[in-house]
This record gives structure tokens, C-alpha cells and sequence, in this order.
């Protein structure tokens, strides 16, 4: 018996044991997996056909299985039980993935996909999709020669150079440049740039070249578009903003009580709690604890609450007519809502409130359309527009920094000083104190 002969079977006789039961077709195919692999160990299959392009930076549960090479890119996120895989493997990483599913459990294996698949948040995941797509997209088009199945031995830095100069010329944000030259150099190229770590080689002289540029990138495209940011809604444009939301009509000139409700509610909560859009849109009203003083919102998971630690903020009561506290209860009677059901709920053309959650994206166009509204372009404005305009009209009114910090949650002053803006600089100076 040959030694790859004699892998095959070790590894069909760990799985002699478990045949029988629900579980029996997955234990047949992680069985499969582990033959083919020690096949290709042993060189009776061709190594490229038992490894994949893309996993991700750690290393997956379950290893990819390729029955034949597809023409199409991999898809850089991996959904549960989709089979499409994250990041940049190697034959090493490649066996001990295979190991894995040769010593765990399906039912472990299940577990720990899922733990994994949790280790990083959906919307980062989306995001490094984008990156990859948008990477291998721009490769076909430029250089069509160029193999995508071996682009980790094909790309160069000067791949790398064209593709940050096409996101320019595109007119992308620096934070997008930014982030897809992160993703290349953590999950899609690492070798290469690791290969730059190397003194005296050609790759480090050509990295010196391409740090160079990217600062030269940072001080031209970002200072531009620094200049050109969005701009905060003040406290006055929110209250101008509700005034005519409460006047809300539908096409037909009636009048849709629902909308209203929910609409002052939103712009009043998400100005005075200074939250994002995306934790605005998670929120349930078993989240809210309303009493007399105001009300306490537990934000179950943020951007910066990685693992579900729980933020909370306090909204008091307000005297006047624009109270975000009694918006809320307000618009809680009228959507009837309680317990794990969303607080920002859809509305219809009817003005019928919907079981479905108000997504984020959902959640920006109405601020743009409020904007609109009271003559204000929406071009200019987005849904953190509210957050920073939070800080700016509180620091106008020379709230502490501190107070401002517990109620965006902001880790450190210079990321909270850059919600900081103000289009009069003479509105509030220090030379009036003196």
C-alpha cells in the first residue's frame, strides 16, 4: 500500500464510527475533503485544485473544496454554509484546516463556524468584500494577462500603484483608499508585502516608493476632501426640520398622523442622543426605560462595543416643545410598540405602521429628505450630520468636553474635536472672554 493509499484510508476509518445518524452526510463529505487532501499531500492530485485563493486571515473551520476551477473571482466574505471564504491561504494553513475537520465533530465544527463567522461585525465583512471586488475588478480591466487564480505570485507593487491612482482619479474618499490598501496588504496580498520587509531588496526600495505617494495621496485627495466634509444639522435646523415634519401630508393632501410621529421622533432622539445611524437602527424598546426624569438607553453593540458590553445614555426631559423624551413616548403609543420590537419601524404609502425595521441606509434618506424640506441641500448633509451637529451646538453653548464624551461615547478628545464645526468662526471665539 502507497502512502498516499494509506492516508486515504486513515482518514475513511475516523469516520467508520459515525456513519449512522442526521449527521451522516456531513461526516461523508468532511471525509472526502480529508482523502482528497492527502492525496494531494502525497502528489497523486495537483496541489492548486485542493487550495483556494481567498480564506480569511484566520483560519477557517471548514476547508474550501474546489471540484473544478471556476473563471469567476471568489467572494472574499463567507456566509454560513455558503462555502466562500476570506483572506489569503497557503498550503500549511490549507492542511490545517483539513486537520481540523478531520478531528472535530460536524456538530463542533458548526459552532465554531459560527463563533468565527461572529469574530468580525457584517458591515466589516461587506466592506472587505467591496475591497476585493473592486481590486480584482480593476486587475481584468488593466492587466488582462494578469492570472487572478495566481495573483498572489503575479501582483506587484506597481499593480498596487496603478490601482491606488485609479481610486483617485475616481475620485474616491481617503477613507476608502485608506481601507482597501489596508485589505490588500492584511488579506489579499500579505506575501507581498511582507517581501518588502526584507532589507535590502528591490521590494523594500519599491515600498519606500509607494509609502512616499501614499502620503502624498493623504495630503492632496484628503486635505480636499477634509475641506469639503459634511456639514452638521445645528439644534436650530432640527427644530425647524420638526416643525415642518409635524406638518407631513401625503400626495393627496391628507394628512398622515403616523409619519409625523415617527419622523419628530427620529430627528429629535437621534440629535440628542448623538448616536449612529446603524446603532439608531438596532435599537428595541426593551432597550428604553422610561420615568419621570427622562429616559435610559442600553446600546446593546457599537463601533466602538466590539463585544456587547453595553453603552448607556440618559435623555432628561426638556421643557420645551421639542423634548425627544416625549417624542419617543409619543410615538411608542402610536406604533404600539413594546418588548424586542423595533423602535424605528417602517410606514406605508397609507401611513399603516409596518412590522419592518427602519434600516440605516432607510434612516439616511429621511434626514436628507427633512433637509430638503426646509431648503437646505441634502447633498451636504448625511445621518452622522446629527452627531456632529450634537457637539457642535453643545461646545457652542460651552458644555464641558467631558459631558459631550459620555454621550457620544468618544474614547479620546481629537476624535471628538472633529465633530467639532462651525461655518460662522466668529460666532464663538475666546477673544470676547478676555
Amino acid at each position: 500500500m502507497t502512502l498516499a493509499e494509506a492516508r486515504v484510508e486513515q482518514a475513511k476509518s475516523r469516520f467508520d464510527a459515525f456513519t449512522d445518524g442526521p449527521m451522516a452526510t456531513m461526516r461523508r463529505e468532511m471525509a472526502q475533503r480529508a482523502a482528497r487532501h492527502s492525496l494531494s499531500r502525497a502528489g497523486a492530485v495537483d496541489a492548486s485544485r485542493s487550495s483556494a485563493l481567498l480564506v480569511h486571515h484566520v483560519p477557517s473551520i471548514l476547508p474550501p473544496v474546489e471540484e473544478e476551477k471556476s473563471h469567476s473571482s471568489p467572494s472574499l466574505a463567507r456566509e454560513i454554509g455558503g462555502g466562500r471564504e476570506l483572506g489569503v491561504v497557503d498550503e500549511r494553513k490549507q492542511s490545517t484546516m483539513s486537520t481540523i475537520s478531520t478531528v472535530l465533530h460536524a456538530d463542533e465544527i458548526a459552532q465554531l463556524k459560527l463563533y468565527h463567522d461572529n469574530s468580525l461585525a457584517a458591515s466589516t465583512r461587506k466592506a472587505y468584500q467591496s475591497d476585493y471586488d473592486s481590486f480584482v475588478h480593476f486587475l481584468r480591466d488593466r492587466f488582462p494577462r494578469l492570472s487572478i487564480e495566481n495573483m498572489q505570485r503575479q501582483c506587484t507593487l506597481e499593480h498596487v500603484l496603478a490601482y491606488l491612482n485609479d481610486l483617485c482619479n475616481d475620485g474616491k474618499k481617503i477613507s476608502t483608499i485608506n481601507r482597501r490598501l489596508s485589505t490588500i496588504k492584511k488579506h489579499i496580498l500579505p506575501t507581498l508585502f511582507n517581501r518588502a520587509l526584507v532589507p535590502g531588496s528591490r521590494d523594500e526600495m519599491m515600498m519606500r516608493e509607494v509609502e512616499a505617494i501614499v502620503r502624498g495621496i493623504r495630503r492632496t485627495v484628503g486635505a480636499d476632501q477634509r475641506i469639503r466634509g459634511k456639514r452638521p444639522l445645528l439644534i436650530e435646523d432640527i427644530r425647524k426640520m420638526v416643525d415642518v415634519a409635524a406638518e407631513v401630508t401625503d400626495d393627496d393632501g391628507d394628512p398622515m398622523p403616523n409619519k409625523r410621529c415617527r419622523d419628530v421622533a427620529l430627528l429629535l432622539f437621534m440629535f440628542h442622543s448623538a448616536m449612529r445611524r446603524s446603532e439608531v437602527a438596532a435599537l428595541l424598546w426593551s432597550d428604553l426605560t422610561f420615568d419621570k426624569r427622562g429616559v435610559v438607553v442600553v446600546v446593546q453593540q457599537s463601533k466602538t462595543d466590539k463585544e456587547s458590553k453595553g453603552q448607556t445614555i440618559a435623555l432628561p426631559r426638556l421643557e420645551h416643545s421639542h423634548c425627544p423624551v416625549v417624542a419617543l413616548e409619543a410615538w411608542k403609543v402610536k406604533s404600539k410598540g413594546e418588548g424586542d420590537s423595533p423602535v424605528f419601524r417602517w410606514i406605508s404609502k397609507k401611513d399603516e405602521v409596518q412590522w419592518r425595521v427602519l434600516t440605516d441606509q432607510r434612516i439616511v434618506a429621511l434626514i436628507k429628505d427633512h433637509c430638503e424640506a426646509i431648503g437646505l441641500g441634502p447633498a451636504c448633509f448625511a445621518a452622522h450630520s446629527t452627531r456632529s451637529g450634537y457637539v457642535t451646538s453643545s461646545s457652542e453653548r460651552g458644555v464641558p468636553i467631558s459631558e459631550l464624551m459620555k454621550r457620544t461615547r468618544h474614547r479620546s478628545v481629537s476624535s471628538l474635536t472633529i465633530y467639532m464645526k462651525c461655518d460662522d468662526l466668529l460666532r464663538n471665539t475666546g477673544d470676547k472672554k478676555l
